[in-house]
């Protein structure tokens, strides 16, 4: 459940300036948890590490891809 909060978090930050503004004055993860439950989101220090493990998968899936064979 709180992964879905967490795509839910990224997608409110996406949209809206202020939170952006907010999100951008974090310094520590615990600040991130705090101003999304601010927000009435409930997301976890799980949530976060999950988020970059799967960006560098996407990286790794994109720079990787092999040409088709012509």
């Amino acid at each position: 459940m709180s992964r879905e909060q967490f795509r839910n978090f990224v997608n409110t930050v996406e949209h809206n300036i202020l939170i952006k503004e907010k999100l951008l004055k974090c310094k520590t993860s615990k600040d991130i948890i705090l101003l999304a439950k601010s927000y009435g989101y409930s997301i976890t220090i799980e949530d976060l590490h999950y988020d970059k493990t799967a960006s560098k998968f996407e990286f790794w899936f994109k720079e990787s891809r092999i040409n088709p064979l012509k």
